[in-house]
């Protein structure tokens, strides 16, 4: 080799490994996390963060907090985060707002699919018009929670598959409910109250009822929702089975001992687990309603691709790793979701990491027959649900006729909405 040669061989060597050099000091890209939360929940969602950090050198996670409406604002100043948390009911209308991005694209070049998760959820509230625009931590499964101390009391087991609201149920709220210092005031009920929200739904999602349909189509009013409200309503006014509005007593919270039970999203398993009661707890099976077993369900934390971020595809990776099976072990492991998003992780780490708590129980619930999303109609809908639910709990007029009254209100907004939509 001539030394020209060899001074243009020694050139070429050494200008790559100075590129090599700055490309090992180049920093991280950031990608900006925008979410909310309690105190415990930023704890752990900084920890999995951290774990994808080790995982992705090349990406760095800064978190940013603040709700909604703050999003809003910032979304059209252009100054979007690169992964946006919602909430359970809100992905179907910020895909149809196109505020969000369908991951369908990103899913085709990826191993995770669809039928990895629990269908239902994947169906209704991470998707809009059939594609996936959401992939969560997991799932919350309105359950019920037993104090197994307070049942052997009176001689009851475990609630099981064979109980009935209309029967077991009801013997249940007879015994359970009780006047234990003689003054003639009820001081323990069956299960805590229930006024509305997601707990509600439950019961008129095991009558058969799903409250919305598409999500557009209000069906709340149908024979099965008003009949699985006002057996409720009946369950509290005329069984006992909960407190009526303004009785005294309380706070109902099922460590405190004032409530035999709670039926409550599965979500509530960090909190007994922080409180450690001094007696015997577990999650049963949730009685069937007419021969039907069923209950209400919602993602826990959804985590979406805002609409033009600068690179949709590292904030594919955030989302592609929080539906892999390591991510959703981590999920599990943290308590960021009872139980996680997947399957197969659900029936698996989640079952042998809280082997106390009967996941099972909650895991079958989430597949069962009757078993739905909770309504992800526009918010000022699900507004005047939440008021007729109320009015009927709170004794001012029957089920049908609440439910009922609000189908022309309900009708405007939704017609309102869909003409206002983005993506149709």
């Amino acid at each position: 080799m001539t030394f020209r040669r060899r001074m243009v061989a020694s050139s070429v060597l050494l200008s790559i490994v100075v590129c090599l050099g700055v490309l090992a000091q180049s920093p991280p890209t950031v990608l900006r996390v925008y979410t909310d939360g309690s105190v415990e929940y930023m704890e752990s969602t900084r920890e999995f963060f951290k774990r994808f950090e080790e995982l992705n050198p090349d990406l760095r996670i800064e978190i940013e907090t603040g709700n909604l409406d703050k999003f809003l604002v910032m979304f059209a100043a252009n100054q979007t985060p690169d992964v946006l948390r919602l909430y359970g009911q809100y992905v179907p209308e910020y895909a149809a707002r196109g505020l969000i991005q369908p991951l369908e694209p990103f899913l085709a070049r990826s191993d995770i699919r669809k039928n990895l998760f629990f269908p239902v959820l994947v169906e209704n509230s991470l998707s809009y018009k059939g594609e996936l625009y959401s992939i969560s931590w997991g799932l919350a499964v309105t359950s019920l929670f037993v104090n197994i101390d307070r049942y052997e009391e009176v001689g009851l087991s475990m609630p099981d598959a064979s109980w009935r609201w209309e029967i077991e149920g009801v013997q249940a709220a007879k015994r359970l409910s009780r006047d234990v210092d003689g003054d003639n005031i009820l001081d323990q009920y069956f299960f805590q109250p229930i006024y509305g929200g997601t707990s509600s739904y439950a019961f008129m999602n095991m009558a058969g009822c799903d409250i919305f349909k598409g999500p557009y189509e209000y069906t709340g009013d149908s024979d099965e929702g008003v009949k699985g409200l006002q057996f409720l309503y009946e369950l509290m006014s005329v069984h006992r089975a909960m407190p009526a509005p303004g009785a005294p007593g309380g706070p109902w919270d099922l460590p405190v001992g004032h409530a035999a039970s709670r039926i409550d999203g599965s979500w509530y398993v960090t909190t007994m687990l922080r409180h450690q009661p001094p007696f015997e707890w577990g999650i049963a099976t949730m009685p069937s309603f007419e021969g039907e077993r069923g209950t209400s369900i919602w993602p826990e934390t959804p985590w979406t691709i805002p609409t033009g971020v600068p690179n949709p595809e590292l904030s594919w990776r955030v989302l592609e790793y929080i539906a892999s099976v390591e991510g959703q072990q981590h999920v599990t492991l943290l308590g960021l979701a009872m139980p996680p998003l997947r399957l197969d992780v659900a029936r698996t780490t989640f079952a042998k990491t809280y082997p106390m708590i009967m996941t099972s129980n909650i895991v079958d619930l989430a597949l069962a027959p009757r078993t739905q999303t909770i309504p992800v109609s526009p918010a000022s809908a699900r507004s005047l649900l939440e008021g007729a639910i109320n009015s009927v709990m709170n004794g001012r007029e029957p089920a049908q006729q609440a439910l009922a009254r609000i189908r022309p209100q309900v009708e405007v907004i939704i017609a309102e909405f869909i003409e206002k939509m983005v993506v149709r």
